[in-house]
């Protein structure tokens, strides 16, 4: 079961952002807002279906539980075949578009080379910086963290659902900050909204950087809230924007390889997180923290020297 669940995710997760990306031509500035709205129902879904399993196997039992996951997959597999044509359609007009002027956008192969090295790199250093969310952070929160709440204990459980939580409420208000901007001209370039990103995932180790010099046995929830908050505006900055620059980079007909070659380089940046977060767990969190924060802040440095040198990569171009 678990070896089909993994095959399954592998062929859907790229497949169904291929698709997405899909639907937007290049250059149609609804690509970016596309792509956090799925980042935003994804997190949704990923917050509800706990919730909604535990609520079926504490009534109904895991026979219950397990058929209404397979039906909501077979709805998923019907509502894909009935917009199949749309999509298909879609594509067809992107890759016209991309035909006329991809030689414009992206003619120079080493600044392609330069786009996609700076976008695997910020993938690589926020998953890194995110996976303490379910290592360090979490212990922090059990060991280190007052959460007594109206005389009662919240169960360090909780602090596990937090992002999903963060990202149903900063997603909506950061697409319309983009907006704002987009109607000013004031948009950063979309390097330049990766580098952003990397600037609040460090902004967060920053903050448990200083919980953890002036802190006690037990420090304030609001450090993790906080903490919390910032790596999720650079989940939104960076996650689904990277999967969606990276297929614009690449040839249509690469798209789907790239795809691929991002998740697996999410799934390094996990493997890496779980051993920096064994090195905090055993030396000092303060300098722990503090170190991950420098190293976003010169991904960030980086990401800008690769967008000065490529300034016709805007996101309204």
């Amino acid at each position: 079961a678990v070896a089909l669940l993994v095959a399954g995710s592998g062929l859907f997760r790229p497949s169904i952002t291929l698709a997405l990306s899909q639907l937007y031509t290049h250059r149609d500035h609804r690509r970016d807002p596309g792509h956090i709205w799925f980042w935003i129902v994804a997190n949704l879904g990923a917050a509800l279906a706990p919730l909604l399993a535990g609520v079926l196997r504490t009534t109904a039992g895991w026979r219950a539980a397990f058929l209404t996951a397979a039906a909501s997959l077979l709805l998923g597999i019907a509502v894909l075949v009935v917009g199949r044509s749309a999509l298909a359609s879609c594509a067809q007009a992107d890759a016209k578009e991309t035909s006329c002027d991809g030689s414009d956008a992206h003619a120079n192969s080493i600044g392609r080379l330069w786009d996609l090295i700076a976008v695997a790199l910020a993938t690589l250093l926020y998953t890194v910086g995110y996976g303490q969310l379910d290592g360090a952070l979490l212990l922090w929160a059990r060991d280190r963290t007052d959460r007594l709440l109206l005389g009662h204990e919240v169960p360090t459980s909780w602090f596990a659902s937090l992002p999903a939580i963060w990202v149903l409420l900063l997603g909506p208000l950061l697409l319309a900050v983009m907006s704002k901007l987009r109607r000013r001209r004031r948009e950063p370039s979309d390097l330049g909204k990766l580098a952003l990103g990397l600037i609040a995932t460090g902004l967060a180790f920053v903050l448990m950087a200083i919980a953890a010099a002036v802190t006690g046995a037990l420090g304030s929830p609001l450090w993790l809230l906080g903490c919390f908050a910032l790596l999720v505006i650079g989940e939104l900055l960076i996650m689904p924007l990277g999967l969606a620059l990276m297929t614009k980079i690449v040839e249509p007909q690469h798209a789907g390889l790239i795809s691929g070659v991002w998740y697996g380089i999410t799934a390094l940046g996990f493997v890496i997180a779980g051993e920096a977060g064994v090195l905090i767990q055993q030396g000092r969190p303060g300098w722990s923290y503090a170190a991950l924060a420098i190293i976003c802040v010169l991904g960030a440095a980086f990401l800008a020297a690769v967008a000065r040198r490529a300034p016709f990569r805007r996101a309204d171009a």
